[in-house]
């Protein structure tokens, strides 16, 4: 499963987030001021790469969904708006300060932030910090949130995603999982 304890949260609550409102999902920019896990390889057949050069990663973008880059950012969306994840590179100093600007950006743009989980992970063989639950979005909908923080060589990445609650886990959770599986960091 993607994230080990957080694949519960993710089933239970789903991934949090934007998508009900169309409000853009958070990812810290520059401006924004335990014992990993591996997860699980489950790439789906039916993915097309997407490179962000300017970000320095590539994603395998399952079939239906759209990506959209905006500089070093990318906002990927979900057929019928199912599920939101955005990507982009983090201004950091460390795993543990890249993990709060993910936490604190999401706390900034949303109500009634509610933590169920955190761990620590690994993505793309690196490094990560994951934090999910769930969250009320500016048009009162509640959505679920997954925020994982990636370290990279000598940089950091963040992945955010995000769906209504009243999503079907089944529908959205193979999808953040392929996502997710397929992250990978560009070599400098």
């Amino acid at each position: 499963m993607i994230l080990a304890a957080a694949a519960f949260v993710i089933g239970a609550l789903v991934v949090g987030g934007v998508v009900a409102s169309r409000d853009p999902a958070p990812v810290a920019s520059s401006a924004d001021a335990g014992t990993p896990s591996p997860i699980e390889e489950t790439p789906s057949p039916s993915t097309e790469p997407y490179v962000n050069e300017r970000g320095g990663y590539s994603v395998g973008l399952p079939t239906g969904w759209r990506a959209r880059g905006d500089g070093p950012a990318t906002n990927l969306r979900g057929p019928d708006d199912e599920a939101a994840v955005s990507i982009g590179p983090l201004d950091a100093a460390s795993l543990s300060s890249a993990s709060r600007a993910l936490l604190r950006a999401l706390r900034e743009g949303y109500e009634d932030v509610e933590v169920a989980s955190r761990n620590r992970q690994e993505v793309a063989g690196a490094s990560a910090r994951a934090v999910a639950g769930t969250a009320v979005n500016r048009q009162g909908a509640r959505l679920r949130f997954l925020v994982i923080a990636v370290r990279g060589e000598g940089r950091y990445f963040g992945i955010n995603v995000f769906a209504p609650e009243s999503s079907d886990p089944a529908q959205v959770l193979p999808a953040v999982q392929t996502i997710v599986s397929t992250f990978e960091i560009a070599r400098s």
